[in-house]
């Protein structure tokens, strides 16, 4: 178990609110993505990324990608908003 498994733990989270990504928040200014399977779209203003079951849609300001691997990926800029598109 990583840390951040741990405090979800704690807090009853994974519990609450199952998806098949993980999303840590740094602010407004980034946001670490966890399971994503690929990159659908991306611009300065949004960005999809594929999960194994959805898409979730990324949008702000001047967004860049600042790590990409085989599971996860960084995203940088003034983040507005995140979740998956219905």
């Amino acid at each position: 178990m990583n840390f951040a498994d741990g405090i979800f733990n704690e807090l009853g989270i994974k519990e609450c609110a199952p998806t098949d990504y993980r999303a840590i928040v740094y602010s407004d200014y980034a946001i670490y993505f966890e399971n994503i399977k690929g990159i659908k779209t991306y611009s300065e203003t949004e960005v999809e990324l594929y999960t194994k079951k959805n898409v979730i849609l990324v949008t702000g300001e001047n967004i860049s990608i600042k790590k990409y691997s085989l599971n996860d990926i960084v995203l940088t800029g003034k983040i507005y908003s995140f979740g998956v598109e219905k």
